[in-house]
């Protein structure tokens, strides 16, 4: 029931004793949705009739179909049932550190909140230059339209001095999908560094010779 693309939906009815004024389109919007997706006139082709309804704003939709011929016979009510169109999927926001961040203090807890009902999955990654990646658990809490994760796996003076980098991996119900990188160092003991790849490289290819002493 959830799409990330517009969708269209056709109605098509065959009827020789076609009468349009006895033809009723009702299309409810909610969620998201500011106002109600409009149902074009119908176009005749010989016995076949047809109208469209284009969705292609965010929200909840549902559409039923009633119609009866010109004699008043009434044919059974087609519903659709509810469906999502959702395109677009928010960032994590993430507190506690920031982006390229040097971090001393003894408690360093960090939280990444997703306001986004339609949240499916969120992937953590937390990866340290010389720790490698940690084992850390993150906390679930639901607040209103999302959710917020916490971490404290640095609080209270934990975690090695290192330089990290933390990579959100975000899905949606509709398959929309974002990721986000943050890199920062813990720092509590001195000054915490790496190398680019390039340096390493370049360290790797220097060639110690013996010392004549």
């Amino acid at each position: 029931m959830y799409y990330k693309e517009n969708r269209t939906a056709t109605i098509t009815i065959l009827e020789h004793n076609f009468d349009e004024s006895r033809v009723k389109v009702l299309v409810s919007a909610s969620g998201d949705a500011k106002e109600t997706p409009a149902v074009t006139a119908f176009t005749t082709n010989g016995d076949i009739h047809t109208a469209v309804v284009s969705f292609d704003k965010d929200g909840v939709y549902d559409i039923s179909v009633d119609v009866a011929d010109g004699a008043g016979n009434q044919a059974a009510t087609y519903k659709n049932g509810s469906f999502v169109i959702d395109k677009t999927i928010g960032k994590a926001v993430v507190a506690g550190i920031t982006d390229k961040s040097a971090n001393r203090e003894k408690n360093l807890p960090i939280s990444v909140s997703f306001t986004d009902t339609n949240l499916e999955s969120v992937d953590f990654t937390l990866k340290g230059d010389k720790t490698g990646v940690v084992k850390a658990e993150w906390q679930q809490t639901a607040i209103p339209d999302g959710y917020i994760y916490q971490l404290d796996y640095f609080n209270s003076g934990a975690g090695a001095d290192d330089m990290y980098t933390l990579k959100i991996v975000s899905k949606d119900k509709a398959g929309n999908k974002v990721e986000q990188e943050l890199l920062f160092s813990v720092n509590r003991k001195g000054s915490v560094y790496t190398f680019s790849e390039e340096t390493k490289a370049l360290l790797n290819a220097i060639v110690m010779e013996p010392s004549d002493i």
